[in-house]
């Protein structure tokens, strides 16, 4: 007779995700929102996302046509008010080992502005910490950037 208030042993099997599978998980959700753009010119396209806080990065991976090979960077703005993308890192064109590499871009970027540079003719030494990676209006920021170099946006 089964009573209510009997204790019954119950058993899950649960199955967390590996760390591999949430960093895909994590970026496919990123690259499905409006928070990332596509953009292409004649022979290179750029895709560019950015988590939108307040203040945040801008990450960029750039291919040529006709390369399997893909660059890793950050947007920045230099001490000129200019802004380029530095390409710190590169892989194949394989969608798991760009998202893994991109935590290593944004520790490279943040490291760069940090370097001890040198100079042999004047001897002296200097820290560019003058770049700006850091942006509030990012789509705006992003949107000048194509605009100034000639790219066009690509509607998925």
């Amino acid at each position: 007779m089964n009573n209510e208030n009997e204790l019954h042993d119950v058993t899950f099997k649960v199955r967390y995700p590996s760390k591999k599978e949430k960093i895909i998980y994590a970026v496919k959700s990123i690259l499905i929102d409006e928070l990332t753009i596509l953009a292409a010119n004649e022979h290179e396209q750029l895709l560019l996302f950015y988590p939108n806080y307040k203040s945040s990065k801008i990450y960029v991976i750039h291919k040529s046509d006709d390369s399997k090979w893909v660059d890793l960077g950050c947007l920045e703005k230099d001490a000129d008010e200019k802004l380029g993308v530095p390409f710190y890192d590169g892989c194949d064109n394989k969608f798991d080992e760009m998202i893994a590499k991109m935590k290593g871009v944004d520790k490279a970027a943040e490291d760069y502005r940090f370097t001890i540079f040198y100079d042999p003719d004047s001897d002296t030494y200097w820290i560019d910490n003058s770049l700006q990676l850091f942006f509030e209006n990012q789509k705006e920021v992003i949107m000048t950037y194509l605009k100034d170099n000639g790219y066009y946006l690509i509607k998925v």
